[in-house]
Order: C-alpha cells, then structure tokens, then sequence
C-alpha cells in the first residue's frame, strides 16, 4: 500500500507539472498574438500613410516657354490599387492667357506621316445582303398545303385491319385516290386531284373501325412526278376511323377448347372413381381395385387427351385474331395533320430531309444504347 501511494503521488506531481508548463504555453501564445496584432496594425497604418502619400504628391511641371513636352506625374513605390490613381495635374498658369502656345500640341513632322505611306490606311467595304433560295422561296396556295387541308378519296386498295391486343403494331397497308383538288383553309382550292395516297390502319374492335393514317403521297403534274411523304389522318361519317365490318373467326375454336376442358375433368373423375384412398399413421396411400381397372385406364387416357386438346385449340385461337374488314369503294376525308410543299424542288428536298431525320432518331437512340460501353458489360454478366 505504501508503494501505490508513492506511485500516485509521482502521478500527482507530473500532473501539476504538466498543467503549470500547459498554463506558461498558453500565456507565452496569447503575449505572441498580442505582439502579432499590434505590429499588423503598424503596418496597416504604414500602408494607409504611403497611399495617401501617393496620392498627394506630383513631381512640378516645367514652364511651356523652356519645353513643348506635357507634365508627367510620377508616382513612387508598389503601384496604387483600381481606383486610387492620382488626378492629372492642374495646368499651369500660363495656359489662362491668351498665348496657348499651340505649336506644342501638334504633332512632329515625323508623327505626321501619312497612313497611306505607313500602309496602314482605312480601307472601305460596301456589304450587301443577297437572299438566300430559303428567304426566296414563299408559301403560297398553288406550292404548298398547309396542315388542316382535307380531301375526299376513294378506297382503291381495302384491307383486314388487325383488331386484336398487338393491332397497333401490325397494321396492313391501305389505298386511297383523291376524287377532290382539296380544301385548303380558308375554303381555297389545292392541286391534290387524281393523287395516290398510301396509308397503314389497324383495327378498333369497340367502334368497328379501321383507324388509318397516311404515309405518302405521289401526284404527276405537268410531266413532273411528286412523291413525297405526307402525315395524316382518315375520316368517314365526320368520324376517325373508316367503317367496317367486325369479324370473330375464333369462337368455334374457342369452343372446341372448352370441351376438350370438359373431357380433362371427366377423365380425372372416371380416375378418382377407379382409386381407393385409405389414411394410416404413416399417411395417406391410394390404390386401384382389380375389378376397376379398365375405368381407371380410361379416365386418365381420357384426362390427358382432354389437357391437350385443350393447349392445342387455346393456342389455335390466339392466332385467330379479330379484324375489322374495310372493302374497297368507300369513300373517306383524308386530314393533313402537317404542311408539305407541292412545286419549288428545293423545299421538298428540304422537307424530305427534315422528314428522314426525323425517322432516323429513335434508331439513333437505340445505337447510342447498343454502342454504350456499359450495355457491353450488362451482356457479359447477363451471359
């Protein structure tokens, strides 16, 4: 005991050592930062007298009678921050008289070479503006068919339009020839007569209506042939869509499925008569009499025959799918949902680029997915 009281005197001891020289640090720091602060704010006092120093004193001028060159000011030491530069001198006296001496404020006689001599005159330019074939080229009733036009036409090619869940992505191709020249806005007349126009539809089970929409179209005009391609929409009876009729080739299909389901249920019956079921401690067991075998036989013979007959006529019937059939003959009104030129060459080059790119982007947008680095790495570790 004795010794653990020795040793926690020592401790005790060091302790206050080392509190007493963490107090002398403390006070020895903050005298430092004392002495610090009163030289930095000498030296701000410094700086503060220099630049006000500066900004007072200007070297004199010389008299305008002794010397033709200006005042100069001289500024001394580091230079002065923005905006504390010194004002110009005031001009001397004897510019208030009357003898300005205005020699000294011409130039020399080698300052007064000429630019053209020295080749570095001002020369003049005269810009004009030319039109480009763009500025030139203007909308008018006879070269282009704004977006609101309609037309009337014929059917000349009908279709089967797909009616089912996946219609919309598989659409069947459909003709139309205008019996119209087209009504513009504003009750003006177009040049659309006699055109071929090329559309796509699918079929609309609820409403018994094929839903078309156009995708070129191609006129022969004074010899010159117009093939261009043409976004739209198809009306019949003042309604989208062209009437057909709705046709269900599925249902006896359908129904042959449910007998074969039948036939599945009767075969597992005639089965579950032919078997007897008997429970124990160790579980339930099922055997077949002697005398029912033959009914057992024919009940699962029967079940499976029915399963498959079953897959085969649900399969049968989804090809079935059901269409809306739109013969030829009928006429319709074809809506322009977007203008296109009909005669200046360069538009419609023009309006069949923009109609290309326009295309082109969702297979860009796939590309740019396929090609990323990153798709490279999901395959490897989806392979």
């Amino acid at each position: 005991m004795t010794l653990q009281g020795q040793d926690i005197e020592d401790v005790k001891e060091k302790m206050e050592n080392l509190n007493r020289d963490v107090e002398r640090l403390i006070i020895s720091n903050e005298n430092t930062l004392a002495q610090m602060k009163k030289e930095n704010e000498t030296l701000r006092d410094e700086i503060r007298n220099n630049q006000e120093a500066h900004r007072t004193v200007a070297l004199p001028s010389t008299p305008a009678s002794a010397s033709k060159e200006a005042s100069h000011l001289t500024v001394m030491g580091d230079p002065a921050p923005f905006g504390s530069r010194p004002l110009p001198p005031k001009p001397l006296p004897s510019y208030a008289t009357n003898d300005l001496q205005k020699e000294s404020f011409q130039y020399s006689n080698a300052d007064k070479a000429s630019f053209d001599d020295q080749g570095q005159a001002f020369d003049s330019f005269d810009f004009f503006w030319t039109a480009s074939s763009e500025s030139a080229y203007q909308r008018t009733v006879d070269n282009y068919v704004p977006s609101g036009t309609f037309v009337t036409a014929k059917i000349t090619g009908g279709a089967d339009a797909n009616a089912g869940a996946f219609g919309q992505s598989d659409t069947a191709p459909i003709v139309f020839q205008t019996v119209h020249e087209g009504v513009l806005p504003n009750g003006e007349k177009s040049h659309l007569k006699d055109c071929t126009i090329i559309g796509s539809v699918y079929g609309d089970l609820s409403s018994s209506r094929g839903v078309a929409r156009t995708h070129t179209l191609s006129c022969i005009r004074d010899g010159r042939i117009l093939d261009i391609p043409v976004q739209g929409t198809v009306f019949n009876f003042g309604r989208n869509g062209i009437r057909g009729t709705s046709i269900l080739r599925n249902g006896k299909i359908v129904q042959m499925a449910g007998i074969s389901g039948i036939l599945t249920g009767l075969g597992e019956a005639g089965a579950g008569l032919a078997s007897t079921t008997s429970t124990s401690a160790l579980g339930s067991t099922s055997s077949i009499n002697s005398e029912d075998v033959g009914l057992s036989l024919l009940g699962n013979a029967t079940s499976e025959v029915g399963s498959k007959l079953s897959d085969y006529y649900i399969a049968l019937a989804e090809l079935y799918h059901p269409f809306i059939e739109i013969n030829p003959g009928g006429i319709v009104n074809i809506v322009f949902t977007k203008g296109f030129p009909l005669d200046d060459e360069e538009a419609i080059k023009r309006y069949v680029a923009r109609q290309e790119k326009e295309q082109a982007k969702p297979d860009t947008l796939l590309e740019t997915i396929t090609l990323n680095p990153l798709a490279a790495e999901v395959n490897q570790q989806l392979n």
